[in-house]
């Protein structure tokens, strides 16, 4: 590959992965690094921590990494704090840029009603869920407030979008709760999709598990600022970026994180009001439109 002529390197930080500190040196050129989460930290949080030879090996790579960069991008101010103090990264090559949505992919003239016959759904009240399955998303709580919407709406649907490593066991919850006629799991889907699958929601829900940077969290799902392009109204955990970007009561709505009743009454009020989603809703998207597009 002909490198010559190209004025600098940007790479997202995975572990092992030196390319782009290596070709900065090799080049003489500067070295920009997206950083997402501490990786290390993250495999722990996981339950598949770095051990023996391995470690140390990574360790020595992140460090190597962080150190070739002219510039580390991070995505929360919390990650930011969290690598300038366990890293010693001088604040000057740091800096954050949140995630942002496309707000023209998200825009709201879709065909609901065609994905709503996919999934062999009429007029029911939908709640959706868009990611991956990992453990920083608290599904826990989701079900879990879900059961209480049921005994008030028992004809609402609630749609799980994605696949990860916590899927088993969010299956095992749906089916030990008897839930299976209210949760439809679609497994994952292409990006490009997305847009299509959130015209179907009645409330958009952001459950975030209280996993800080230095646990190995990001602090920043890209699900919320999609949520708020697609105009849709979102029930969120109070933590990290959700609780710096929602605004509660103005572009959505907001719950101390774990509270499974409050959840759930969040769902239910949105449900049941359709001109309060409609404001809420709008309120997001054009806070996406003006701040994170």
């Amino acid at each position: 590959i002909n490198l010559n002529g190209f004025d600098l390197i940007h790479e997202r930080f995975n572990l092992l992965a030196l390319g782009g500190a290596w070709a900065s040196k090799k080049l003489g050129i500067p070295f920009v690094l997206e950083v997402n989460a501490d990786l290390l930290e993250q495999r722990k949080f996981k339950g598949v921590p770095e051990r023996g030879l391995r470690r140390l090996f990574a360790v020595w790579a992140t460090r190597m990494c962080f150190n070739a960069a002219a510039k580390i991008v991070c995505i929360s101010a919390d990650l930011k704090d969290h690598l300038s103090s366990k890293w010693n990264i001088e604040e000057g090559r740091l800096t954050v840029l949140p995630c942002a949505a496309d707000v023209e992919a998200f825009e709201t003239n879709r065909n609901a009603e065609r994905v709503r016959q996919c999934l062999g759904l009429t007029n029911e009240p939908v709640v959706i869920w868009v990611g991956g399955f990992f453990p920083w998303h608290d599904l826990d709580l989701l079900l879990k407030s879900f059961t209480l919407v049921l005994q008030r709406r028992p004809n609402a649907k609630l749609v799980l979008v994605g696949d990860g490593q916590t899927r088993s066991s969010v299956e095992r919850v749906i089916q030990k709760n008897g839930l299976r006629q209210s949760v439809i799991l679609t497994g994952a889907i292409a990006h490009n999709r997305v847009p299509d699958m959130l015209s179907i929601a009645d409330v958009a829900v952001v459950p975030s598990a209280s996993v800080p940077a230095s646990r190995g969290g990001t602090g920043t799902p890209l699900k919320l600022f999609e949520f708020m392009a697609a105009g849709k109204p979102i029930v969120a955990t109070a933590f990290n970026q959700a609780a710096d970007v929602i605004q509660d009561g103005h572009n959505g709505l907001l719950v101390e994180a774990g509270d499974v009743n409050r959840f759930a009454e969040a769902i239910l009020r949105l449900i049941n009001d359709p001109m309060e989603r409609v404001r809420l809703g709008q309120s997001a998207r054009q806070q996406a439109i003006q701040l994170y597009s």
